[in-house]
């Protein structure tokens, strides 16, 4: 399952071509990609099994080998894309979760929910991102994140400067409060 190429930016047209041809050829694909969770650029090897798309972000579920597991990157994180000439035996990975949701790292659901408050600047970013949000009369919206760690919770509501609150859990409220001051003190 490919990617429309008329759905990509002109940018992403080499990175579509190169993971559409891994998909179709059983062919090991290098891509060079920008980690959410570290922000580092790295290099990964990866057997590409499906390229799928919810609220206007396209994934590709793929076993990496750099990790020896399955993953899911973020296409647009995906900064450039080489179709090897290596093939590779499809292992047979059960992809239903993730055609049902492919933002799912490793197509495990996330354990925990939390609800957060985005002001109206934001919200329609937000609302074409994640799935799970409700738009308010007064154009903010309230969302439902899924989330792993505390701390990927915390970046997710600062880098919206501002313009998200966490409403709960509760017990977070008062580390993003602390991880915002820091960081102006940090600025000034």
């Amino acid at each position: 399952e490919t990617i429309p190429i008329g759905e990509a930016g002109r940018e992403d047209f080499d990175i579509s071509r190169a993971v559409n041809r891994g998909l179709a050829e059983q062919r090991l694909v290098e891509i060079e990609y920008l980690s959410g969770s570290s922000g580092e650029l790295g290099t990964r090897v990866v057997e590409p099994y499906l390229v799928n798309g919810t609220k206007g972000q396209w994934y590709l579920v793929a076993w990496c080998r750099t990790r020896d597991a399955i993953r899911t990157f973020r296409y647009e994180m995906i900064k450039s894309a080489c179709l090897l000439d290596e093939t590779f035996e499809p292992r047979g990975i059960e992809l239903d979760r993730y055609r049902e949701d492919p933002r799912q790292p490793s197509g495990i659901a996330a354990p925990d929910r939390a609800r957060v408050l985005f002001s109206p600047e934001v919200a329609r970013w937000v609302y074409e991102k994640q799935p799970e949000t409700v738009m308010l009369e007064d154009g903010s919206l309230v969302g439902d994140v899924p989330w792993f760690t505390g701390d990927w919770l915390i970046d997710e509501v600062l880098r919206y400067c501002g313009e998200a609150v966490l409403i709960a859990p509760a017990e977070l409220r008062e580390r993003i409060r602390d991880t915002a001051a820091r960081l102006a003190a940090d600025y000034r």
